[in-house]
């Protein structure tokens, strides 16, 4: 048996026709109706097989991905999800589960007629176009995904109707064919911002904390050279912890990454400033109205103007004893 391919396609399902006064002819014929396995093709050999297989199930081994066309995939990664067990039992169950299907298909009738139903029902799970669209065509992985889920309810039906299954019986395997091609939907916590003025106060207590050896008392000097974080100052008659504003932007940066919170926000421009009239507006820091930055003699140099820091109520973001 020859192959109407060219000889880098071997086909095991070629006719050759030898006629008398005409030359050797070799065909292919059309696969349908069948399992067509094409094994270690390239793209262009692909191009030249595929066309013959479209009325056939097409399974590609060792192949690459066609061109036009949006097969289902599975890796070797899929497979090693599945127990060897299981599929040691799907194995010896193969010859019973060929007879059911068989004879599954056997009742089906006018197969036409079957097949525009199961893709009428199928399109129904698809999202409806509106009138801004003169012409559309459905996602095809999106509409296989139904047409499989339709096929095994239809499966399913029949069962019942053969007495093969109780009403009940058949309820237990609707839901979990639901719940295999459409879960409920997750409902998870939008995910915490560091802009959020109500993580605010739980993200300093946690700076504090990792930084209280480096706090100094209300009656010591806080020198630049000592790398210390803040200072436990009075103002006006209420304890506050002043840090030099970039060691606390720093610092509040840094814990908001740490503690997985969104944290888009410190890539914009000027993000610290901004922040800081959030957390002024909310009451959280130290704030004078119409600039969100606070200057403070933290250093006891006399240069409060040029001194910019972050004051919080101590009382609010102390370490708990």
């Amino acid at each position: 048996r020859h192959s109407a391919f060219s000889r880098t396609v071997r086909d095991f399902a070629g006719v050759t026709v030898k006629a008398k006064n005409w030359k050797v002819i070799h065909l292919s014929p059309i696969y349908a109706d069948t399992i067509s396995a094409v094994v270690n093709a390239t793209k262009k050999q692909l191009r030249e097989t595929l066309p013959l297989m479209e009325q056939s199930y097409v399974l590609l081994i060792n192949c690459p991905k066609p061109d036009g066309i949006n097969p289902s995939v599975l890796k070797a990664a899929d497979m090693d999800s599945v127990s060897h067990d299981k599929i040691q039992a799907v194995e010896r169950a193969a010859p019973y589960i060929a007879a059911v299907l068989r004879w599954w298909w056997g009742l089906s009738g006018n197969e036409n007629l079957w097949a525009a139903e199961i893709l009428r029902k199928a399109k129904g799970h698809l999202a409806k176009p509106n009138a801004d669209y003169v012409s559309i065509s459905p996602n095809p992985v999106k509409l296989r995904h139904a047409v499989q889920y339709e096929t095994l309810f239809s499966f399913v039906e029949t069962a019942v109707m053969q007495g093969f299954l109780s009403c009940e019986e058949a309820d237990q395997y609707h839901d979990k064919i639901r719940e295999a091609f459409y879960p409920e939907p997750v409902v998870t916590e939008p995910r915490k911002r560091m802009e959020d003025p109500d993580v605010f106060p739980d993200l300093m207590r946690s700076i504090a904390q990792e930084n209280a050896t480096r706090i100094v008392a209300q009656e010591e000097r806080f020198v630049k050279t000592e790398k210390k974080f803040g200072a436990l100052r009075t103002i006006n008659k209420n304890p506050y912890l002043v840090m030099p504003e970039e060691q606390w932007a720093d610092a509040y940066k840094k814990a908001a990454k740490n503690a997985g919170f969104e944290t888009s926000f410190a890539q914009s421009d000027g993000w610290a400033r901004k922040l800081q009239a959030i957390l002024g507006d909310a009451g959280l820091i130290k704030y004078t109205s119409g600039n969100p930055r606070y200057r403070y003699d933290l250093y006891g140099d006399g240069k409060k103007d040029s001194t910019y820091v972050v004051a919080v109520p101590w009382d609010d973001v102390k370490p708990q004893e």
